[in-house]
C-alpha cells in the first residue's frame, strides 16, 4: 500500500463514521470510484468497528469520557446497592460489557473505585483477556487494576482506579501548558507504554481519550486507560480483522491476513500521530519535526524500534543533545554543543541556520542538474567555511580552550565584527556573515556599529552581485533602517526610494523587500510629521503583505497606521485599525504574547482618550502582565507600560494607587543599577506624592531622583532637564511657587548650557512653566513677556507637540487680561486658543472644556451671566466625561456654575 492510499483510507474513514449507517456504503462507493481495491478494506474496517468487541472496548473506565447509554438486558444497579465491598454510587456508562458504576469500597481499602460490571456475551473470553492484560500490570501511568470478582448470582466484575481527569490534549489546552511541559507528559506517557511493552502488551488504541492527566499531590500525572483490544507481542490473528481508531491507525493494520498484528510499532506510529496533535499549535523545530516523521514514517522499517527510543530523542531535544532520527554532522552538532555548554551563544545557531538555509535555496533554484550539484557544493564549502568561523569565534568562550568563561553576547559580536573587519580579502559568505552581525548592533541600537558593517557587505556584495539582487537591496534597506534610528531621516528616505525603485525593476519582485521598504518609509514620513505620505506608504505596505498572507507583518502596519490616526486625534479610526491588528495576532499569537501586549498599550491610549476608562485600565493591566512573563519587571517595555499606568491613574486623581507600585519598581530598579530609570521613576513618584498633598515625601522623592544621577553615566542628557521640570510641576501642585521659581530658574539654566535653542519642544515646556509660576505670583507683565515669546516662537509650527504650548501660552494670556479687567480682550485671546485646540483635539478635549470654564468666568465678571451659564454648561459637559469627579478643573467649573 502506497502512503497516499494510506491517506486516502484515513480520510474516508473519518468521514464515513459521521454518517449514519445506511449511507455510508454509498458514501464510501463514490469516494473510492478511482479505487476499488479500497472500497472492501474500507468496509471492513466499519464492520469490525460497529461490532459488539468494538463497542465493547471503545469504552473507557473514566467518569468524564463515559457516555450512558440504554442498551443491554442487565438490570442497572442503583445508588446504595451492594456488590460484595463495593458501594454503588452512581451509575457512570454502559458498553457492549455492561453497566460501569463507580463506587465505594470499604473492604480491605476505602477508596472509590470504577466498577465494572461484565454481562455474558459471545465475546466473553475477549473480554476477560482484556481484565488478564490489564492485571499483570502495575504501573503510575496506567490505571491501576485492583480486583477481579464474582457476584453472588457468578457476574464478572472488575474494580478499577477511578480517574478523575480529562484526555492529554484538552488538559494541556485548558491548562495552559507550554510546549516543555506537553513534553513532560508525553514522556510520561511513553515511560507506561514502554513498560507494557516489555512485558509483551501492545495497547494498539492509543489516541487521546486512552490518555487521561489527572492531578496528585499537585503533579500532572497522565494515567493510560482501556487495553481492551491490547494484544500480546507476536499475537497472529486467525481472521482479517482490524481494530483501532481509523486517525491513529499504523498503515500496516490494514494488511492483516497472516502477519503479525500486535507490533510495538504499531503502538509507536499511533504515539507518533498524538505527538503532532499535542504540539500542533507551537513551532515544530527541525528536530520536533524529525522525531515526529520517524515515528510516524509509513514503513514500519523506519520507525522507532521500541518507545524508549522514541523517548529518547525526546530528552535529548530537551537537552538540546543531537537526536538519533536526523543525520550527524558538523553543522548538526556543533551549534548544539555551543548552545548547551554556554548560554550566551544561543543566537550562533539561528545565525548558523539562516545562513546555511540560504544556500540551500539558492541551490534548489538553480535550472540545470549539473548548476545544482556544483552550487551545493558551493554551499557545503561555504557552510563549512562558516562553521569554522564560529567555532573560533566562540572558542574564547569555551572553558576548555581558555580561562574566562563569563563572555558576554556583547564580546562575542565584538570579536566577530573586528575579525571580519580584518580580512584582507573578504568572500560573498564573509559579506553575508557582516550583514547578519550588522542586523543584530541594529536590533542593539548600537547603530553607528550596524552601520560600518552593513555598508561593508555591501560594498563586497556589490562587487559580485547585480545592483537589484535580493541581497544587495537586503543591504540597502537595513542602511535606510540604521539612518531612521539615528534621526537622519532625509537620507533614509533617500536610501528606501532607491531601494524600491531597484525592486520595481526585478523581473520577480521580491514582495517582502518592496513591503519591508514601504514600511519603513511609512515611519520615516511619520516621524517627520508628514502623515498622509505615512499612510500612503503603509497602504501599500498592508496590500503586499496581504498577498504575501504575512500575518505577523500586516498585524503590524495596521498598527502602525492606527499610531499615525491616533497621533492625529482621529480615535476611532485608530481604534479600528489597531483593533485589527489585534485580531490578526491573537490569530497567530497566545494572548501573553509581547507582540499582543503592545497592541494593547497602544490600544489603552486610545481608548483613554474616547473616555472608555475601564477598558483603558484592563488593556494596560493586561500589557504589563504579558510583558513581565516575556520580559521580566524591568524590561523597557514592561517599565514603558507601567509608566502608562501610572499616569493614568494620576490624570483619573488615583494617585494612592501609584504608589506601591512605584516603590517596588524602584526597589528593582536600585538593584539592577539602571540609574535613569530609577530616577524617572523617583520623579513619578514625587508628582504622585505632589498629587496627594504630601510635600516632605513628594520633595524627598524628586531630590533623589536627582541625585541618583550624578556623577552617573546619564546617556539622556536631556533627563536631568526633564526631572527638573517634572519637581516644578510638583511643587506648583504644592502651591510652593517660590521654591518652584528657583527650581525653573536652575533648569533653564541648564538647559542653556547644555542645549541648543532648537530644542523647541524642551524649551518651550521650560517657558511655560516659568510662565505659569510667575502668574501664580501675580507677577503678569514678566508672565505676559514670557507667553508672548512662546507664541511668537511657534507661530509657524505645525507639530502637535509644539502646537500644545501654543495653545497653553494664548490661554494664559487671556487669564492675564482678565485678571486686568480687560474681559473683552481676554475672551478673543480665550476664542483664539478654543478654535486651535479643537481642530487639534476636538471638541471633547479636557483642554476645550477648560477653555469654555474660563470664557464663563471672564463673561461672569462682565456680568453676562446668560452667555456665561451657556459657556460653563458647555464646561460642565466636556469636563465631566473627560475628567474624574473630584479634578480641581470640574470642581472649579460647577463652582463658577453656582455662583450665578
Amino acid at each position: 500500500m502506497t502512503p497516499e492510499s494510506y491517506q486516502k483510507i484515513k480520510s474516508i474513514l473519518q468521514q464515513a463514521q459521521n454518517l449514519p449507517i445506511m449511507k455510508q456504503t454509498d458514501f464510501i462507493t463514490k469516494a473510492c470510484q478511482d479505487d476499488l481495491e479500497l472500497i472492501p478494506i474500507i468496509l471492513n474496517i466499519l464492520a469490525e468497528q460497529d461490532s459488539t468487541l468494538a463497542n465493547a472496548i471503545e469504552k473507557p473506565l473514566i467518569h468524564q469520557h463515559l457516555d450512558r447509554e440504554n442498551r443491554g438486558e442487565s438490570k442497572e444497579l442503583a445508588a446504595g446497592d451492594t456488590i460484595k465491598s463495593y458501594t454503588i454510587i452512581q451509575t457512570i456508562g454502559m458498553g457492549g460489557m455492561g453497566y460501569v458504576y463507580s463506587a465505594q469500597q470499604n473492604y480491605p481499602a476505602e477508596r472509590k473505585v470504577a466498577l465494572k460490571l461484565i454481562k455474558e456475551s459471545l465475546n466473553q473470553d475477549l473480554l476477560l483477556r482484556e481484565i488478564q492484560i490489564l492485571a499483570g500490570l502495575n504501573h503510575p501511568n496506567i490505571a491501576t487494576l485492583f480486583e477481579i470478582g464474582s457476584t453472588d448470582h457468578d457476574q464478572t466484575f472488575v474494580a478499577m482506579e477511578l480517574v478523575d481527569g480529562c484526555d492529554l490534549l484538552s488538559w494541556s489546552d485548558e491548562n495552559g501548558l507550554d510546549k516543555q511541559k506537553r513534553l513532560d507528559l508525553f514522556l510520561q506517557l511513553c515511560e507506561g507504554i514502554s513498560y507494557a511493552h516489555e512485558r509483551g502488551v501492545i495497547h494498539c488504541d492509543i489516541k487521546p481519550s486512552n490518555v487521561l492527566v489527572t492531578e496528585i499531590n499537585g503533579t500532572h500525572v497522565v494515567k493510560i486507560i482501556d487495553f481492551g483490544i491490547s494484544q500480546y507481542q507476536n499475537y497472529k490473528s486467525e481472521h482479517n480483522t482490524i481494530s483501532g481508531t481509523p486517525s491513529y491507525m499504523a498503515p500496516e493494520v490494514l494488511h492483516t491476513t497472516e502477519k503479525i498484528m500486535a507490533d510495538t510499532r504499531r503502538d509507536i506510529y499511533s504515539l507518533g500521530v498524538l505527538f503532532k496533535k499535542l504540539l500542533v499549535n507551537y513551532l515544530m523545530t527541525k528536530d520536533l519535526q524529525a522525531i515526529a516523521e520517524k515515528a510516524t514514517a509509513i514503513e514500519a522499517s523506519n520507525r522507532y524500534a521500541a518507545v524508549a527510543l522514541f523517548a529518547a530523542d525526546i530528552e535529548s531535544y530537551k537537552q538540546q543533545i543531537p537526536i538519533s532520527a536526523r543525520t550527524h554532522s558538523l553543522l548538526y552538532t556543533t551549534p548544539l554543543f555551543i548552545k548547551r555548554r554556554l548560554g550566551v551563544v544561543l543566537f550562533s545557531v539561528a545565525l548558523l541556520i539562516a545562513i546555511i538555509a540560504g544556500y540551500v535555496a539558492q541551490a534548489q533554484q538553480a535550472s540545470i542538474a549539473t548548476e545544482q550539484a556544483r552550487m551545493a557544493k558551493s554551499a557545503q564549502l561555504e557552510a563549512e567555511e562558516l562553521a569554522t568561523f564560529l567555532t573560533e569565534l566562540f572558542n574564547v568562550a569555551n572553558p576548555e580552550k581558555g580561562k574566562d568563561t563569563s563572555v558576554t553576547a556583547q564580546e562575542l559580536l565584538n570579536n566577530a565584527k573586528e575579525q571580519l573587519l580584518s580580512i584582507e580579502t573578504p568572500s560573498l559568505l564573509d559579506a553575508r556573515f557582516m550583514h547578519t552581525i550588522g542586523s543584530i548592533f541594529t536590533r542593539m541600537g548600537r547603530y553607528d556599529d550596524a552601520e560600518v558593517m552593513i555598508d561593508m557587505s555591501l560594498q563586497i556584495k556589490r562587487r559580485q552581485l547585480a545592483e537589484n539582487n535580493d541581497e544587495v537591496i537586503s543591504g540597502i534597506n537595513q542602511l535606510g533602517l540604521i539612518y531612521r534610528k539615528n534621526l537622519r531621516y532625509k537620507k533614509a528616505e533617500n536610501t528606501l526610494k532607491k531601494s524600491i525603485n531597484l525592486l520595481n525593476s526585478q523581473n520577480n519582485v521580491n514582495i517582502e523587500q518592496l513591503a519591508y521598504a514601504h514600511n519603513h518609509l511609512g515611519n520615516i514620513y511619520f516621524s517627520t510629521n508628514q502623515f498622509k505620505k505615512a499612510i500612503e506608504q503603509h497602504q501599500a505596505a498592508i496590500i503586499l503583505r496581504s498577498e504575501l498572507k504575512d500575518k505577523k507583518h500586516l498585524a503590524d502596519s495596521y498598527n502602525n497606521i492606527g499610531v499615525i490616526y491616533r497621533q492625529e486625534g482621529d480615535f476611532k479610526l485608530a481604534a479600528d485599525y489597531m483593533n485589527q491588528a489585534l485580531d490578526i495576532y491573537l490569530e497567530v499569537y497566545k494572548q501573553d504574547h509581547p507582540f499582543i501586549a503592545a497592541i494593547k498599550n497602544n490600544l489603552a491610549y486610545i481608548e483613554e482618550q474616547r473616555f472608555n476608562w475601564d477598558a483603558a485600565e484592563h488593556l494596560l493591566l493586561d500589557a504589563i502582565e504579558s510583558w513581565k512573563k516575556s520580559y521580566g519587571l524591568n524590561h523597557s517595555n514592561t517599565l514603558t507600560a507601567i509608566k502608562n499606568l501610572v499616569l493614568y491613574y494620576q490624570r483619573r486623581m488615583r494617585a494612592e494607587e501609584t504608589i506601591p507600585i512605584l516603590q517596588e519598581l524602584i526597589s528593582s530598579l536600585e538593584n539592577s543599577q539602571a540609574y535613569n530609570k530609577q530616577a524617572e521613576y523617583l520623579s513619578y513618584l514625587g508628582k504622585s506624592y505632589a498629587l496627594l498633598a504630601n510635600f516632605n515625601k513628594s520633595t524627598l522623592a524628586h531630590e533623589k531622583s536627582l541625585d541618583v544621577l550624578e556623577n552617573k553615566d546619564k546617556g539622556d542628557k536631556s533627563l536631568k532637564i526633564k526631572l527638573q521640570y517634572r519637581f516644578v510641576e510638583s511643587l506648583i501642585l504644592l502651591k510652593r511657587y517660590e521654591q518652584a521659581l528657583l527650581r525653573i530658574n536652575q533648569a533653564i539654566s541648564d538647559f542653556e548650557q547644555n542645549f541648543s535653542e532648537s530644542d523647541k519642544n524642551l524649551n518651550m515646556h521650560l517657558n511655560i512653566l516659568l510662565g505659569e509660576i510667575l502668574l501664580k505670583k501675580s507677577s503678569y507683565l514678566e508672565a505676559r513677556s514670557i507667553f508672548n515669546a512662546v507664541v511668537d516662537d511657534l507661530k509657524y509650527e505645525n507639530a502637535a507637540r509644539l502646537k500644545v504650548h501654543r495653545i497653553k501660552a494664548i490661554l494664559a494670556l487671556g487669564k492675564i487680561k482678565c485678571f486686568e479687567q480687560d474681559y473683552q480682550q481676554a475672551i478673543e485671546f480665550f476664542n483664539q486658543a478654543l478654535t486651535m485646540n479643537t481642530q487639534e483635539y476636538g471638541y471633547q478635549h479636557k483642554t476645550t472644556g477648560l477653555i469654555y470654564s474660563e470664557i464663563g468666568q471672564a463673561l461672569i465678571d462682565n456680568n453676562n451671566l446668560i452667555q456665561a451659564k451657556e459657556n460653563l454648561n458647555k464646561a460642565r459637559e466636556i469636563q465631566s466625561q473627560a475628567l474624574p469627579k473630584k479634578h480641581p478643573d470640574l470642581l472649579l467649573t460647577l463652582s463658577r456654575l453656582d455662583s450665578i
